[in-house]
């Protein structure tokens, strides 16, 4: 099977279509959390910590803890985007039913770059998010959401990542 096929495996048709018509997508980035945080090293306003088992039925997850600070809770690695090239991720999130506050995920970079965000995310279920676009920078974040923005102040809300990839797409 080749590796367009691999990675369409499941994307909206949007995406689909333009892959495989115009674009070959390929793999830049993946964690599995299994060792820890993998890149994920830079945390503000948050806490992270990997190789978390045994969330709705799954293993090696990352967590993300919110703390009491109010402001934007992320978790950012350092060179896990592509600088300024069409290029999507796709993760796999969790938001337990537990938090009071946290109930959406944003991947940018620290230059006002936006990948994008899905707000309003089912609790205890694992939901597949793929967002594309383009970023000024390789560092991008993980962004705990609340209500639509990335500005709260609340302590223990977690969301869970259980897997992240980064594809470039080329003509």
């Amino acid at each position: 099977m080749s590796i367009t096929k691999n990675i369409v495996q499941g994307w909206p048709s949007s995406f689909i279509a333009k892959s495989i018509v115009h674009y070959d997508p390929t793999l830049i980035y993946e964690a599995d959390f299994s060792g820890g945080v993998d890149e994920f090293q830079y945390p503000s306003q948050a806490t992270a910590s990997g190789n978390i088992d045994g969330i709705g039925g799954r293993n090696n997850c990352l967590r993300i803890l919110s703390t009491a600070v109010s402001g934007s809770h992320f978790v950012g690695s350092l060179s896990t985007g592509v600088v300024n090239k069409d290029m999507a991720v796709r993760l796999l999130v969790r938001v337990p039913s537990s938090n009071t506050l946290v109930d959406g995920v944003r991947i940018g970079s620290p230059s006002s770059g936006n990948l994008g965000s899905f707000d309003g995310i089912p609790q205890d279920t694992w939901v597949p998010i793929i967002l594309r676009g383009t970023v000024p920078s390789a560092n991008l974040r993980i962004y705990m959401r609340s209500a639509g923005s990335d500005t709260f102040a609340d302590a223990d809300d977690i969301l869970y990542v259980a897997s992240f990839e980064t594809y470039q797409f080329e003509e």
